[in-house]
């Protein structure tokens, strides 16, 4: 629970200091209605969607997408109102800067996400069962992996070389693997 708590502080800051002249939607159907003016689209998951919503793909403008699930263990084959991959066609919104898929059932990353090319922050928290051993996208600045139950440091990490933040908190690496981690990513400031 502390690290739920801390994530939506992270982003509670986030969202104060993204750009302010941003119109952020808490609804998908609205943000469709203004598509000229949504830029920042926050939604939290509740009840609503088990997969991705495809109509968020005619938000071509969209520069953040904060998609957060159910709060719930999925662990335990609870009923959870959580997304459990990334689809075909997230690439399309191809303005996309950060990208928020906190506390899903996300498994792991498709070339969808390594193909936007605009994509500075990433935060896949408290996906449980997640590999991102396809995570290969370069122009990342910020990883947020903190509660995803990860046991060792993935090799594609030691390549991202322009990441200036890595939150590995709430997880079991080894210390020999966040030393070696930190060599190879000097710039980097992990969180652990």
């Amino acid at each position: 629970m502390k690290l739920i708590k801390y994530i939506y502080l992270i982003i509670l800051i986030n969202l104060s200091c993204s750009g302010q002249n941003q119109t952020a939607f808490k609804n998908i159907d609205k943000a469709i209605q203004n598509k000229g003016r949504a830029l920042t689209l926050e939604f939290r998951n509740e009840s609503d969607y088990k997969v991705f919503p495809e109509k968020i793909y005619k938000l071509k403008f969209l520069k953040k997408l904060s998609f957060i699930g159910s709060d719930c263990d999925t662990r335990n084959n609870r009923k959870c109102y959580n997304i459990e991959s990334i689809p075909n066609g997230l690439s399309s919104l191809s303005n996309l800067e950060e990208l928020i898929l906190v506390m899903n059932n996300i498994k792991f990353i498709t070339d969808e996400i390594n193909m936007l090319k605009k994509l500075k922050s990433l935060d896949l928290s408290d996906n449980t069962s997640l590999n991102i051993e396809n995570l290969l996208n370069q122009n990342l600045e910020r990883l947020n992996l903190n509660g995803c139950f990860l046991n060792k440091v993935p090799p594609n990490l030691k390549k991202m070389k322009k990441l200036k933040y890595l939150g590995l908190i709430g997880n079991n690496i080894d210390s020999l693997d966040i030393e070696i981690l930190k060599k190879e990513l000097p710039q980097c400031k992990i969180s652990l």
